[in-house]
């Protein structure tokens, strides 16, 4: 019997919140004494070393790996190039292929792969095992089969995922706060919440009604904020769907401590949809070809104009 049985009944009497979209939050997730033990060990808890080149060093020795995620770069000489000089922008062709066109910084996600703690082993075989995925599946009425990944990971400062509703591959996703300062409650680095803005809220109907097309990033501006998930030893649930809009974006001294999350993504194991662009759903810029020869562009400009009285 794992000593984490009692997070099954958390997630069980969890109630939903719908706003913006459907989502559980409980806080106080672990146990106070669990939490303790997760936050102070040697792997997690990295405080006031004197530059990124060594933190980064001294996350590698210590069992964590670079990960090729969203919003990440894997090179650390150019990581380090861009920590010292953000003013020269990024090269996004060093950007994993999702949203590059969009994001404005890179961090580094760094993913703990060797567990030289039995709290954090076991934390990680309990959320693993066979208990707590079928409770999460059971807790959303997930029908069709799904397969785990899951792990802890610190991202660094830089890293950024615009706003997306997820996509429609992935069948439920959480997110559990374990960073080792209290400062990091008063700091923006969490995940946020967000709606689309009016003129945008055309994007909730296509995706809703089209499950051919795959969700994909949108700028920053299309969004607003509702909140922020930044309380620690917090976790957020949900899962994906046309409403899902949430991000984030780290500027932040990761040399006090760094930004850690213990996440759990639910996939399907089939292909949904076909991956679309920003071109593909930017409606409204598009509705300034109005001259355009086509008929299609012509009458999609009269569509977005009747609808947003866009002139």
């Amino acid at each position: 019997m794992s000593k984490y049985e009692y997070l099954i009944d958390k997630v069980k009497g969890a109630d939903f919140s719908f706003k913006p979209f459907k989502h559980i939050i409980i806080k106080n997730f672990l146990s106070e004494e669990h939490f303790k033990e997760i936050v102070n060990t040697p792997q997690i808890r990295k405080h006031n070393l004197p530059n990124t080149k060594a933190l980064i060093q001294e996350l590698l020795e210590d069992g964590y790996d670079i990960q090729t995620f969203p919003g990440c770069i894997t090179s650390v000489e150019k990581y380090l190039e861009f920590i010292e000089n953000p003013s020269r922008g990024i090269n996004k062709a060093l950007v994993k292929d999702y949203g590059k066109d969009i994001i404005e910084s890179y961090g580094m996600s760094l993913y703990l792969k060797e567990h030289r703690s039995i709290s954090t082993a076991s934390l990680m075989e309990f959320v693993n095992g066979n208990q707590f995925k079928p409770c999460l599946e059971e807790k959303f009425a997930l029908e069709r089969e799904t397969y785990l990944d899951t792990g802890i990971q610190k991202y660094l400062s830089g890293y950024e995922i615009s706003p997306h509703p997820d996509t429609r591959r992935k069948a439920l996703t959480y997110m559990l706060n374990i960073n080792t300062s209290q400062l990091s409650e008063g700091i923006e680095i969490h995940t946020r919440l967000m709606t689309l803005k009016d003129k945008y809220k055309y994007l909730y109907e296509l995706w809703k009604y089209n499950s051919e097309i795959d969700r994909c990033w949108v700028p920053w501006d299309w969004c607003d904020s509702y909140n922020h998930v930044n309380t620690n030893n917090t976790l957020i649930i949900f899962e994906p769907s046309y409403d899902t809009m949430h991000a984030v974006k780290l500027e932040y001294d990761h040399l006090k401590f760094q930004r850690t999350q213990l996440y759990g993504n639910l996939w399907y194991h089939e292909k949904l949809a076909e991956k679309s662009s920003l071109h593909d759903i930017d409606l409204i810029s598009r509705h300034k070809f109005s001259n355009s020869k086509t008929i299609k562009d012509r009458v999609l400009s009269k569509l977005i104009n009747a609808l947003y009285g866009l002139r």
